[in-house]
């Protein structure tokens, strides 16, 4: 008897205990029934948002958030403790898939009367929603902190106050010299490339990297 209660106890309690995002994703492809959860998993309703490819649409309100994958939809409560309760409505085969190498940071834009233009994103609009930590994408606009996220050809365009959700390119034409230019250039296309952190040895010849890095609000 005490076995049986042993293990019934600890049957109740693994299902309580938060799971991987992967894990999450394994079980919810294996899946065949309608519904999936509750399970509570290891990661906040944004972090899931930013760990899962192909979402089409989320809403996120106070600590809540329901987001619509192919075949795929889902709402997350958080719990305040990096966790966070999830459940899901299958139509169809679950296509739930994690992205790889992903970078966290918000992308660049280049700042063009007012709005920030995303080069070439204009494929990638609830993506981009998503990583400048947007409020809400319908399928056509995104929400950000006030701010309207659209496509407008081959690129994505912020309006409103965006200088407040991401940080515009240099403007290499206020830099005081060839050389401070320069520095800013290679220190920007480096951020691009997901790099974060850099270690300049002292001198007056790295004068300029340094400053470079000082400016950028990415390092």
């Amino acid at each position: 008897m005490r076995t049986i209660i042993i293990c019934a106890l600890l049957r109740l309690t693994s299902q309580l205990a938060p799971q991987s995002l992967w894990r999450t994703t394994q079980q919810i492809n294996a899946h065949t029934t309608k519904h999936y959860g509750p399970i509570l998993v290891a990661c906040t309703a944004r972090e899931f948002l930013r760990g899962c490819s192909g979402i089409e649409a989320f809403s996120i309100e106070d600590n809540r958030c329901d987001c619509i994958l192919e075949g795929l939809n889902a709402s997350l409560v958080d719990h305040g403790d990096g966790t966070a309760l999830l459940r899901a409505a299958l139509d169809g085969s679950a296509t739930l898939a994690l992205r790889t190498g992903q970078n966290t940071r918000p992308p660049r834009a280049r700042f063009v009367d007012g709005g920030a233009v995303f080069e070439g994103k204009g494929d990638d609009v609830c993506e981009l929603a998503i990583a400048l930590g947007g409020d809400a994408f319908d399928g056509a606009t995104g929400t950000i902190k006030g701010c309207t996220l659209v496509r407008r050809g081959a690129d994505a365009v912020l309006t409103g106050d965006a200088a407040h959700v991401v940080a515009p390119l240099p403007s290499y034409a206020t830099l005081p010299t060839a050389g401070a230019a320069w520095a800013a250039s290679v220190i920007d296309e480096l951020v691009r490339q997901g790099v974060d952190r850099f270690v300049i040895a002292p001198g007056a010849r790295s004068a300029p990297l340094a400053l470079a890095c000082a400016r950028d609000p990415h390092v």
